[in-house]
């Protein structure tokens, strides 16, 4: 049997709301690239992020970012590959439980 109970719902936001993204990497654009790419991913938690650049070697060949962002879809960093030879690199991004690498193609 059903009440006609008023239910009263309280709802807070707080810094541990859900998202409706989660943390991934979105990918960069243009790719191939010629000298300058953009790279995207999305954060769901807010905390420390590193973005680098790795050679086919794994020697790091640049750093983008490294510190603390916000939790946001579209974060967006440019990097540009000026001073690097034509080949693959990838870009490893690393996040609060997270970490992935992105295949990119430089063309001269």
């Amino acid at each position: 049997q059903l009440s006609n109970d008023v239910f009263d719902y309280d709802f807070e936001v707080t810094e541990d709301t859900v998202h409706a993204y989660k943390t991934e990497i979105v990918g960069n654009y243009p790719n191939p690239f010629n000298p300058t790419t953009k790279i995207e991913f999305n954060l769901q938690t807010t905390g420390h992020v590193e973005v680098s650049i790795y050679d086919l070697q794994g020697r790091k060949v640049a750093d983008l970012y490294n510190g603390m962002l916000e939790a946001n879809p579209g974060h967006v960093f440019n990097w540009d590959a000026s001073n690097v030879a034509s080949g693959q690199y990838f870009a490893r991004i690393t996040a609060p439980g997270f970490s992935d690498v992105l295949n990119m193609t430089l063309i001269k």
